[in-house]
Order: C-alpha cells, then sequence, then structure tokens
C-alpha cells in the first residue's frame, strides 16, 4: 500500500465483494492511497478470481473501457 503512494502508472482495481482470500477493503486502500488514474470495480457474488466468470461481459467491457481512456490519456502505459 505504501508503494502506491507515489504511483503514477493507471492501475485497473477489481475485486469480488464475496471474496475470502483477500478482503475487499484491501483493494478499497489501495485504490484510496493510489496517486495515478485509478478505477476500482467491486463485483457481487464473486469469490477470490471470480470476477470474470460471475459477469464475463461486465469484466470484459470494464477492461476495454479502462484501456481505451489510458490511451487516450497516455499511449506510453500500453504494451
Amino acid at each position: 500500500i505504501d508503494n502506491l503512494k507515489e504511483n503514477e502508472v493507471p492501475i485497473c482495481f477489481v475485486h469480488g465483494i464475496d471474496d475470502n482470500f483477500t478482503h475487499k477493503w484491501h483493494s478499497e486502500k489501495m485504490y484510496e492511497v493510489n496517486k495515478g488514474y485509478k478505477e476500482l470495480h467491486l463485483f457481487e457474488g464473486a469469490d477470490h478470481a471470480e470476477c470474470v466468470v460471475k459477469d464475463t461481459a461486465r469484466y470484459q467491457k470494464m477492461l476495454e473501457d479502462f484501456m481505451a481512456h489510458v490511451y487516450a490519456r497516455d499511449a506510453k502505459y500500453i504494451v
């Protein structure tokens, strides 16, 4: 979390609300302290690493929108 305080690389935080391995407040805290462009997406009913299977269409659109925004904003981050 401390390392994100000076981060300027765009980050898309994705977390399942029902994650019992890593609690959603970890992503919320990282989102809060991150200095750079950021997005936080929480998925209802998703356990650890299940967001993509709980709502594949939403997950895909979220990633496409995030990448389009980052590319439009600063293409140097696109590999």
